[in-house]
């Protein structure tokens, strides 16, 4: 619902990466997918991870007690800057 203005600032901001976290259920799936395709037009390098198997969204895995250090895993598994390029 909000892609307009999604696209608008990372058009603005520029970063080098954008991270999606999406839902593990099949509208989280194909909304994060197709928001990753609109998002590779301003920024070339989006990445989509996804909570643990088992953990319905962000939210609840937060409550579970996830981290940054989860998030930092998933987003960097190597310990490196790693990017994943769409398009």
């Amino acid at each position: 619902s909000g892609k307009t203005h999604l696209i608008a600032l990372v058009r603005h901001q520029k970063p080098p990466l954008v991270v999606i976290i999406r839902d593990n259920d099949e509208p989280g799936i194909r909304g994060a997918k197709l928001l990753a395709q609109l998002l590779t037009r301003p920024c070339r390098n989006v990445l989509v991870i996804a909570p643990p198997v088992g953990v319905k969204d962000v939210r609840e895995w937060i409550a579970a007690g996830a981290t940054r250090s989860d998030l930092d895993r998933l987003i960097h598994p190597t310990g490196e800057h790693q990017r994943l390029t769409h398009g």
